[in-house]
């Protein structure tokens, strides 16, 4: 049972909310305590929803031309808030995207507000139907499927993955035309380019490397920029012609910037050997056990984390998770699997997990027999 990097071809969803037809679209915000607002930006005004005690109106608005303040007395899940705001405003593509983002971490289907049942499929589609020109729409749908697979979109028309990802890779290089300090833009363009580049409509050509670089340079804060390049760089690379960076360093870089990035943490602890630890600029020093660790506390919902984590677990052995509970191989697997029954590799992995510790407790009963 290998590690996997969960969120390998999508982005965090924190930066996802892009919608490339319209520049103002919904984001999603959170807080110190990992308290979650969203807002939606009107023009130059914003609309900020404001989370209330049960007690209490659920929503209110308020506008702010200048801060991007928010108000929040109840915690809310950042899939109950995508749901909220489906609920809210059933044409928002963005929030439908966001919400199959969260999926891919975790259960295939969702129940919204309203009692409807949708796959992370259905949740694409919706908001391909809803903005034709969604960029990020094409590009998540199409990461949804295998290659040469494909499907119906709600219009009728049939697309293969290839072609989900061209029209993609198309809108957001119209995007970079219409404002060349997108940074979003080269993010995304930069997660779906074929190994030879792309030629933008200026005529200059760029390969991935030069995306992620261009995209730091016009917003060097943003830390799923450097998730995402982390992941993507094989060797070491020269980042602004100075400093050599490695893949590792850059998700380290990531995390330093945000440090409630779950996939940051999970993509971080894949990457190191065992026995292996990293330091971070706030002094924290932490092994690859520890980091799954952390982004489970960050995702508790995750079931991908919960299967990384149970294969660094040694047989026979149990771990404790941040918040005190204390699990096995098994326990761990399981967890997984309940949370997202979907994934046959967990339920083939849990098997050879109990028939190998069934194996070994006999052979433990048969030597103390002899004995």
């Amino acid at each position: 049972m290998n590690p996997v990097d969960y969120n390998s071809h999508h982005w965090n969803l924190q930066s996802v909310n892009i919608n490339y037809k319209v520049p103002t679209a919904p984001n999603v915000q959170t807080n110190s305590d990992n308290v979650y607002s969203v807002d939606k930006t009107i023009g130059n005004n914003q609309r900020i929803i404001e989370t209330k005690p049960p007690t209490a109106p659920i929503f209110s608005e308020v506008e702010n031309k200048k801060d991007r303040a928010t108000v929040i007395n109840t915690r809310m899940t950042k899939e109950a808030l995508c749901k909220r705001a489906i609920a809210l405003d059933a044409s928002s593509a963005p929030a439908y995207i966001d919400l199959a983002r969260l999926l891919n971490k975790g259960g295939s289907t969702t129940i919204l507000e309203d009692g409807t049942t949708m796959t992370k499929t259905q949740l694409c589609k919706r908001a391909i139907y809803l903005d034709p020109n969604f960029a990020l729409a094409y590009s998540t749908l199409g990461h949804l499927l295998l290659k040469g697979e494909s499907t119906t979109l709600k219009n009728g028309v049939r697309m293969t993955r290839e072609e989900l990802l061209k029209k993609a890779m198309s809108l957001f290089i119209r995007s970079i035309d219409l404002d060349p300090n997108d940074a979003k833009a080269y993010i995304g363009l930069a997660t779906i380019v074929p190994l030879e580049g792309v030629t933008l409509e200026n005529g200059v050509r760029m390969i991935t490397n030069e995306l992620f670089k261009k995209a730091i340079d016009l917003d060097p804060s943003n830390a799923n920029t450097y998730l995402f390049f982390g992941r993507h760089l094989v060797d070491s690379t020269f980042f602004n012609k100075t400093q050599i960076m490695t893949g590792i360093q850059l998700i380290k870089r990531a995390i330093d910037l945000d440090p409630s990035n779950s996939d940051a943490y999970c993509a971080l602890g894949i990457r190191l050997s065992k026995g292996e630890s990293i330091t971070f600029e706030n002094g924290t020093r932490m092994t690859r056990i520890q980091l799954i660790k952390r982004a489970i506390a960050l995702t508790p919902n995750c079931s991908v984390l919960y299967s990384n984590l149970a294969a660094y677990v040694p047989a026979g052995k149990s771990t404790t998770l941040e918040n005190g509970t204390r699990m096995t191989r098994i326990q761990l697997i399981k967890r997984a699997i309940a949370l997202d029954p979907s994934n046959e590799t967990n339920k083939i992995s849990l098997r050879k997990i109990e028939a190998s510790e069934r194996a070994a407790a006999l052979k433990a009963e048969a030597k103390c027999l002899i004995l």
